[in-house]
């Protein structure tokens, strides 16, 4: 089974292009430790951008400059978007044979991909759409007992950049509040008899350490991160109520 895919590409000044993915496409801009890389990620698509100024040009490669196709829910929704921010059209959204409404652009680098979704398959509503991840696969989303909502949503939202899905309560400190950062899901319940104490939960991020020097002031670590023996970097905090956040992201070389 693959489980995964990702887009690697060359660009010849890194600066313009995170800000073309960022701006025209929506995508969000990741530091990866390295001056010359970016993570570039919206939903489930994620791109990671090298500089190499003294490549060939993504526009001299011809057919060669496609590298990416991007199914999606709503391709009339996204050519919307991105055509209204500027970006540069190959062919707009039509309904092709093999069952597929599709358009296609060209980057500020000259590098084409394409985007498509599936004909006669709805596009699901706003509300519904929480309730899954990208691509439409069914997620787990952890809840964790707490002993205050309050404390709850200055430690999640405040410390460590969450924000608010959806809150549940009468007067501020009992009942249950949902959190989120990017793909990132949490449900925090007080009180939650029955279920036990100290829970634990699992963050799958991009970079451990990045993630670490951004929580450390405000948080309490329980240690730094380290490389796994089976290829993950990892981390441990602890929110106010004892639950433990475990935070895994891919091994990196050893540093400082």
């Amino acid at each position: 089974m693959l489980a995964r895919s990702r887009h690697v590409i060359a660009v010849p000044d890194l600066a313009r292009s995170a800000a073309f993915y960022r701006d025209v496409l929506g995508f969000t801009v990741h530091e990866m430790g390295d001056p010359g890389w970016r993570w570039l990620e919206r939903d489930a698509c994620v791109i990671l951008a090298g500089e190499c100024p003294d490549a060939t040009p993504p526009r001299a490669l011809g057919d060669h400059s496609y590298f990416a196709y991007v199914e999606v829910l709503d391709a009339d929704a996204l050519f919307a978007e991105v055509a209204g921010r500027g970006a540069e059209l190959i062919t707009p959204p039509r309904d092709e044979p093999w069952g597929m409404r599709e358009f296609g652009i060209r980057t500020v680098d000259g590098h084409r991909m394409r985007f498509g979704s599936r004909l006669g398959v709805d596009a699901p509503a706003p509300a519904a759409a929480t309730l899954e991840s990208p691509g439409g696969m069914e997620r787990a989303v952890p809840i964790l007992p707490v002993d205050d909502l309050a404390v709850a949503k200055q430690f999640y939202v405040e410390a460590l950049g969450f924000e608010v899905a959806f809150e549940s309560t009468n007067d501020g400190r009992t009942g249950l509040l949902g959190v989120q950062r990017g793909t990132l899901s949490l449900t925090l319940d007080c009180p939650m008899s029955g279920h036990g104490r100290n829970a634990c939960v699992a963050l799958h991020v991009h970079s451990a350490d990045a993630y670490y020097e951004e929580w450390r002031p405000r948080a309490a670590m329980l240690r730094p991160p380290r490389n796994e023996p089976w290829g993950g970097r990892t981390f441990d905090l602890a929110d106010p109520f004892g639950n433990t956040i475990f935070v895994i992201g891919p091994a990196t070389a050893a540093s400082s």
